[in-house]
């Protein structure tokens, strides 16, 4: 899923970032501390929708599958 890559890349980039902030100017760590609730809340966000994609998902199978399966009954098969 292309969410995750760029989750996994932002994250990767913050640690980057993270370490440099450490050792890096008073101006830049106030930007760290803008930015990194941000990070927070957009992986608290795509966790929960994650969990919605897949309960839709899950109803979304099971509704196609009975309508191949009555299909198929209908067309004689079994």
């Amino acid at each position: 899923m292309s969410d995750n890559k760029t989750l996994d890349e932002l994250k990767k980039l913050r640690d980057e970032v993270r370490v440099k902030v450490h050792l890096g100017e008073m101006e830049v760590k106030e930007w760290w501390a803008n930015v990194e609730p941000q990070l927070l809340s957009l992986e608290e966000s795509l966790a929960k929708e994650a969990g919605k994609a897949a309960e839709s998902a899950e109803v979304l199978v099971d509704e196609l599958g009975k309508a191949y399966q009555r299909m198929r009954d209908r067309l004689g098969g079994s």
